[in-house]
């Protein structure tokens, strides 16, 4: 009797540890990829934030009507497709059998619900959406079927601007968001995106898992259709460049966000990473806050513009992975352009000459930045110094800079604000959240109205009013568009880096060894 117990202990323990054994390769197996954001991210409410780290994560859990591409091509995703009804008003047809998380089926209701909790006024819990300005002219949407949602605007839109409104909100469970409310929505997210909430510490990491009833994603999404290749994805919140650098190398993580110019030579000679470049969209603005002397003076604010060697500032701080912007608030993929804006050529003695004319001598004031732009921000404090101006640098933590600057406690900022759907209203941004403090009544009232014109030549008409009293009044001056530059190990599959800054994992991989 004891030699069979013994036997059958032994049977026993050895099963154990085969099981044991079998976990630990299954453990091994997964397929989990850590990607390195440049900050925080604020909220899991896809419709209460402006900022792309949080966009990055959001982005992965939840999916949106209309998607860009990374070779910056707007395409269907949850939505079919879009017709227009009538000068005002569009229909978006539902894709049937998608599913959120929790297995409950979208439809138009959805659809809706997200949406009118963005565009009507205090309807995100008494508050507006930070995200209503990414809408045009919606008002309200409205369901005509199960699967389709009808879009109402306040103005005719052209289709690139209602295809544009539709790529910035996520699709939210209506019946889900009703029974848990924002707190208990917020602790634990519900989308329909390729991977699932599993942790958060807004600071420090966001742990998602893959969804397995994920219906495939965009069909024009470079890669293969149904549902994500990796089981895990963790974003690392790393806002210091140098170590978000030396957990690459490291090994650490698998993709970093913001490489600076002076670490792609670094990257590219560390075995095993690649750097990664596509077109990018954040503009970077030098601004002024226009109450405070002397930079209440235009006169002061132009002189400094003359003052930047926009050419030299390409290829010094970027290595020439960017385009010059010499002073015009305006990118490569602005819905509005305006050929007849004046661009700011680098003029040192004419710079001398406008602090002359206001009476300025001896200038000195900070520059306030984040680390990701101290190079930017250095180089354009190196210039003003051949112009007789002593600006120093000054880093902070992205929350505490944008407190102090909507304070207008701030004398002036290097900064960027993405732009990645061309939106016309770009030049308001940098305005609004206090970057640039300037309070200008003909620029406010076009930048708060212009969206809402019917006739398209006056909306365009008073939107290149505005650009032109960016350019006349200088409250900022925009300088360069980066290209978007990240970096990944050489085992990541299937990772393009994207002109709005996001990271997409829809169908990344990892290579097996």
């Amino acid at each position: 009797m004891r030699i069979k117990l013994h036997r059958r202990a032994v049977v026993l323990a050895l099963g154990a540890l085969l099981v044991t054994q079998l976990g630990l390769g299954y453990a091994q197996a997964q397929k989990t990829i850590r990607v390195a954001l440049t900050g925080p991210i604020v909220t899991l409410d896809p419709a209460n934030y402006r900022n792309r780290n949080t966009e990055n994560v959001i982005r992965n859990m939840f999916d949106g009507l209309y998607t860009v591409l990374p070779d910056g091509r707007t395409v269907p995703e949850i939505a079919e497709g879009v017709t227009q009804v009538d000068q005002f008003t569009w229909d978006f047809k539902i894709r049937e059998g998608i599913t959120f998380h929790n297995g409950e089926a979208l439809t138009a209701d959805d659809v809706a619900f997200t949406f009118n909790r963005v565009v009507k006024e205090g309807a995100m819990e008494g508050q507006t959406s930070p995200r209503k300005g990414l809408m045009a002219s919606l008002q309200e949407v409205t369901v005509v079927d199960d699967y389709t949602a009808r879009f109402h605007f306040a103005a005719p839109e052209t289709e690139l601007s209602v295809k544009s409104a539709a790529v910035f909100m996520q699709i939210m469970p209506k019946d889900y968001f009703e029974e848990v409310g924002v707190d208990g929505f917020i602790a634990h997210p519900v989308g329909a995106g390729p991977f699932k909430f599993v942790e958060a510490s807004y600071a420090e990491r966001v742990v998602l898992e893959r969804y397995d009833g994920y219906w495939g994603g965009a069909p024009d999404m470079p890669g293969e259709p149904g549902p994500a290749k990796l089981d895990r994805v963790v974003f690392e919140i790393v806002p210091d460049p140098a170590s978000r650098l030396a957990a690459l190398r490291a090994g650490d993580i698998d993709i970093m966000q913001g490489v600076l110019a002076d670490q792609v030579s670094v990257i590219e000679n560390t075995p095993g990473v690649e750097v990664k470049t596509g077109p990018g969209t954040n503009l970077y603005f030098f601004g002024f806050n226009t109450e405070l002397a002397p930079f209440d003076d235009p006169r002061v604010r132009r002189a400094l513009a003359y003052a930047i060697d926009y050419d030299l500032l390409v290829e010094a701080v970027y290595g020439g992975r960017a385009d010059a912007l010499y002073g015009i608030p305006l990118s490569w993929n602005s819905e509005i352009q305006h050929d007849g804006l004046e661009p700011f050529t680098y003029d040192p003695e004419r710079a001398k000459a406008l602090l002359a004319e206001a009476g300025v001598t001896n200038l000195s004031f900070t520059i306030d930045t984040l680390g990701d732009n101290l190079l930017l921000a250095e180089a354009i404090s190196q210039m003003l110094g051949e112009i007789g101006v002593d600006a120093q640098v000054r880093t902070w933590e992205a929350g505490a800079l944008q407190e102090a600057v909507g304070q207008g406690s701030r004398q002036a900022t290097v900064h960027l604000w993405g732009n990645a759907s061309g939106d016309p209203q770009w030049p308001l941004w940098p305005v609004e959240p206090g970057y640039s403090y300037w309070r200008h009544d003909e620029f406010l009232q076009i930048m708060n109205t212009a969206s809402d014109i019917a006739d398209n030549d006056q909306r365009i008409a008073a939107f290149r009013r505005a650009y032109e009293l960016v350019v006349e009044e200088v409250p900022y001056v925009t300088l360069v568009v980066p290209q978007t530059v990240e970096a990944a190990r050489g085992n990541v599959l299937n990772f393009q880096p994207h002109p709005g800054g996001r990271v997409n994992m829809h169908r990344v991989d990892l290579a097996t060894p």
